[in-house]
């Protein structure tokens, strides 16, 4: 939802592996570590976000976002090639359910 409005703006499922720059700066940081199973709300600044570019139609400039992420599904595998990484670079892969509210607007 956008501040103010309450408007959500997405839901569904993701599969992605953090690392690949597929999701927004956000996403990346605040889903790491996470178990499958687990919740998480994270809520991202514009800065980590879509900034002052937005989204075309569907997320403002400078909006600032919250998301509500259940790790559903780490597939086989993912574990060992996270070890293998750089403690610096890690990978996660992960089946991503959430729903996406922005919850407001810079400046408002």
């Amino acid at each position: 939802t956008f501040v103010g409005t309450g408007k959500s703006f997405d839901s569904g499922t993701i599969s992605f592996e953090l690392g690949e720059g597929r999701v927004i700066p956000g996403w990346e940081q605040g889903l790491m570590g996470m178990r499958e199973g687990g919740r998480r709300t994270l809520k991202i600044p514009p800065s980590l976000a879509y900034g002052a570019r937005g989204a075309g139609d569907v997320i403002p400039p400078n909006s600032h976002l919250q998301f509500e992420c259940t790790l559903v599904k780490i597939p086989q595998g993912a574990v060992e090639k996270f070890l293998a990484q750089s403690p610096i670079f890690p990978v996660f892969a992960g089946l991503i359910l959430f729903s996406a509210v922005a919850i407001g607007l810079a400046g408002k």
